[in-house]
């Protein structure tokens, strides 16, 4: 983990819901909503932006 860098790290992270959701739908038959399962995305989508913009930023 140390050799991560934050962006990835942050990245990885907001995945998790995605990822238990996922899990919860295949292992267990659990449902979301489309909401919920667009505010799963939206999540994930800023995570990568912000590391993406930030990452733009340190390395011009």
């Amino acid at each position: 983990m140390r050799r991560l860098p934050p962006g990835v790290f942050g990245v990885l992270t907001s995945l998790e819901p995605a990822v238990g959701a996922l899990l919860g739908l295949l292992l267990l038959g659990q449902h979301l909503a489309l909401p919920q399962w667009a505010g799963v995305a939206a999540v994930a989508l800023a995570s990568a932006g912000a590391s993406r913009l930030t990452g733009a930023s340190e390395h011009p």
